[in-house]
């Protein structure tokens, strides 16, 4: 208590930065060195003892692709610039923190949403990036195609039709429930000359990130 403590920039001489038991420095961007000495009342003072700052520089903040998606699918979210010495924190828009590691994937989702990724550093301190935000947009899903059923003679053909055509979807025509691949793609489809029952199934789809339709 009978001390007065001074805080310097060099070992000998230099500036006097601040007087006191602490002394809180600037901001640094590098390691620095800092030299405290103890004065006494009578004049006498201490060898400066050197602290000093150690800096780890902050990660480089992620960068994560936006993703596009119909509406009740995932979306998998990953980091384009992975570090191998980084650990990366995906969080919702309230700061929860939903996963760790360089990619993450969403429940399904109904709505546009976005998601924010940081890296961190291992070790003590831990220093952290700022968070990129990373967007999810989510496309509505189209209605139910429909198309009436034919009736036709052996030997003929059936011609199927879309009923109520909507602007910017794709109609293909299956002979599958699901899977398979389309037998015709358009809003129309004339069947090969049919001897027995017959049943074909139509989707319709939009165009997003992934190919996704609902079938009849």
């Amino acid at each position: 208590a009978n001390y007065t403590y001074r805080w310097y920039d060099a070992a000998a001489g230099g500036n006097l930065l601040a007087t006191g038991t602490t002394f809180t420095t600037g901001d640094l961007q590098t390691s620095t060195t800092y030299y405290l000495e103890a004065a006494a009342a009578t004049g006498c003072v201490s060898p400066r003892r050197a602290i000093t700052v150690s800096v780890t520089p902050l990660p480089e903040a992620p960068l994560a692709a936006d993703q596009n998606i119909c509406a009740g699918e995932q979306a998998t979210l990953a980091v384009a610039n992975q570090a191998g010495n980084l650990t990366y924190r995906w969080y919702d828009q309230g700061g929860t923190l939903l996963a760790t590691g360089t990619s993450f994937t969403t429940q399904a989702l109904n709505s546009n949403t976005v998601f924010y990724v940081e890296a961190a550093t291992a070790g003590t301190p831990s220093c952290v990036s700022g968070r990129t935000a990373v967007a999810v947009n989510v496309a509505a899903r189209p209605a139910t195609p429909l198309a009436d059923d034919r009736a036709i003679c052996a030997g003929s053909p059936a011609a199927l039709a879309v009923k109520g055509l909507v602007p910017g979807l794709t109609y293909q025509w299956y002979t599958v429930a699901s899977g398979g691949m389309p037998v015709h793609t358009g809003s129309a489809y004339t069947t090969p000359a049919l001897t027995s029952d017959r049943t074909y199934y139509l989707q319709a789809a939009i165009h997003c990130e992934k190919p996704v339709a609902l079938r009849e």
